[in-house]
């Protein structure tokens, strides 16, 4: 479909609205499939300019020029959460190097890599973009509204990408951790990304502010003696940072060395 059937399908559309006698024209090609076909046109040009070689000069211009498109990033994601595809490795490391451009270009941070970038630790941990309401600094704090918040916080924390582990962070409201994946036990803010690091020291610890504002936390569970966990808390390792204002409920926390409630250090 070439693009001067969408200069004329638009003109009708516009002459449409600036003419009463051309209403029955109008309604011969309704605005809805107007949409809809260039949508599907748009999308079809997103994928099929896509260069092979990841980057490459030419990736890197169709990324940014296609940056706000839903279609990219449905293909980025379909990439970075299956780590055999074989365009893996190359987009992880090109993603990495080209975060902030990024964040620069979207007026935000850019989305965190989720599990499949993370460890085995945070397998089926959750899915999903970091993408929560403000920026991350002291006057415009990440908000904290529920569960699904506060664990894509940890895992983007412990995937050590962007400023997440030294941003400022206000929970709103109360958080139940009681849920069913990880067998109902908590991957700390702050810890590590594999198993095979569990007897040495936390790599992306916690730097930053996390203000309870008044709120409850409750359920905290962390009950897995067959890896002898450390550093175990509702918080890993906390390096400099401020936890305040926040109270903790019926919490069952086992671990062998550094453990704790709030934090495990």
């Amino acid at each position: 479909m070439k693009k001067r059937r969408y200069r004329r399908l638009f003109a009708v559309l516009t002459a449409a609205m600036f003419s009463a006698c051309n209403v029955s024209t109008a309604l011969a090609m309704p605005l809805q499939e107007l949409t809809e076909d260039y949508q599907h046109f748009n999308t079809k040009l997103v994928e099929e300019s896509r260069p092979k070689d990841i980057g490459s000069d030419a990736f890197s211009e169709w990324f940014f020029t296609y940056l706000e498109e839903e279609t990219l990033w449905d293909w980025f994601y379909g990439v970075m959460e299956d780590d055999t595809n074989e365009n893996y490795s190359a987009l992880y490391s090109w993603y990495e190097k080209n975060q902030e451009q990024i964040a620069k270009q979207l007026g935000t941070n850019a989305p965190a890599l989720m599990a499949s970038s993370v460890g085995d630790l945070w397998n089926n941990w959750i899915d999903g973009n970091f993408d929560l309401t403000g920026d991350g600094t002291e006057s415009n704090p990440y908000q904290i509204e529920d569960l699904e918040d506060l664990m894509i916080m940890t895992q983007a924390i412990a995937a050590g990408t962007g400023n997440y582990d030294t941003a400022h962070y206000r929970l709103m409201d109360d958080i139940d951790l009681s849920f069913t994946i990880n067998n109902g036990n908590w991957n700390p803010i702050g810890w590590y990304q594999n198993t095979a690091q569990l007897s040495g020291n936390v790599s992306n610890s916690f730097k930053g502010t996390f203000d309870g504002d008044g709120h409850t936390i409750s359920d905290l569970k962390i009950v897995n003696i067959s890896k002898n966990l450390q550093n175990v808390g509702l918080f890993g390792v906390l390096d400099g940072a401020v936890v305040k204002n926040l109270a903790i409920e019926d919490a069952r926390v086992y671990g062998y060395n550094h453990v704790g409630i709030l934090p495990a250090r």
